[in-house]
């Protein structure tokens, strides 16, 4: 596990701290009632984010005295770069915008969104798919999956590194839920 030392750069904001590590590839904010870390490019795999994760919780526990925890969340902002002459968004993702046929069949943008239900309607997902404007031609769509705590003090202090870990599969499995075989395959030839 890394330590604070790998945090270079100390920048505040109002009532916020900005720390970056020295590549600038990983930021943490703390502040009250708040802290967040952010992986940049290139994105970390789970494994080399997770310590940092518990690197950040464990920082700011030995700092101060967490008594309740109102909101947790991870968050993937995947942008997704189709071919040129995509084709319809049906044959890469399994979660898109159904248009009725009486409707016309060309749009030009959309937000689809949706919100699951995990832990007995503890905890939540938020997925939304829409296309980035302004491409250069290219096809490009921002697929947001926000899994969050829905009710404030449902998970134990204790619990937190537990529940971001379970957050983490469940955001695992919508990503593989909205996406086809055949997108899929695009990502292992990226690789």
């Amino acid at each position: 596990m890394q330590g604070p030392e790998e945090l270079q750069q100390q920048i505040r904001t109002s009532e916020r701290l900005l720390f970056f590590t020295e590549d600038r590839k990983m930021l943490v904010q703390v502040g009250p009632r708040l802290l967040t870390v952010n992986a940049l490019k290139p994105y970390p795999h789970w494994e080399g984010f997770k310590p940092r994760i518990e690197m950040a919780w464990k920082s700011l526990q030995a700092t101060v005295e967490v008594q309740g925890l109102e909101r947790m969340g991870l968050r993937y902002i995947n942008h997704i770069e189709l071919p040129a002459q995509g084709g319809e968004l049906a044959e890469y993702f399994e979660f898109y915008p159904s248009v009725g046929q009486r409707l016309p069949q060309q749009m030009v943008s959309f937000l689809a969104g949706v919100e699951f239900s995990y832990a007995d309607d503890r905890d939540r997902c938020r997925v939304q798919l829409t296309p980035i404007p302004g491409s250069g031609g290219k096809s490009l769509f921002m697929l947001d999956i926000d899994y969050f705590l829905a009710r404030p003090g449902a998970v134990e202090v204790v619990d937190a590194l537990a529940w971001v870990e379970e957050a983490h599969n469940r955001v695992e499995e919508v990503f593989e839920g909205c996406i086809t075989d055949k997108l899929r395959e695009m990502f292992e030839e990226v690789k």
